[in-house]
């Protein structure tokens, strides 16, 4: 909920043309988020996947980050950019 908040009140919906610092988030076809990372350039994204602390941050191509999170139902990726850039 917290997430869903803040890009509501922070941030618009981007369609293309991603900007450096665009988030972009992966979520389920009902909207619940399973995973951002912050648009840097072209196709690559920053982000850190697992949740373990001892997993890095790294830069990663955008189809790559996609295929890394498989689900029975395919995830939506959309962009947001902050209200203040």
């Amino acid at each position: 909920d917290s997430v869903k908040q803040a890009l509501s009140e922070d941030y618009f919906p981007v369609e293309e043309d991603y900007a450096l610092g665009d988030v972009l988030l992966l979520s389920k076809p009902d909207g619940t988020p399973v995973h951002a990372a912050v648009f840097v350039a072209d196709d690559i994204v920053f982000t850190k996947n697992g949740a373990h602390h001892t997993q890095p941050w790294m830069f990663e191509k955008v189809e790559d980050l996609a295929a890394s999170y498989p689900a029975s139902t395919p995830l939506k990726m959309r962009a947001y950019r902050r209200k203040d850039m």
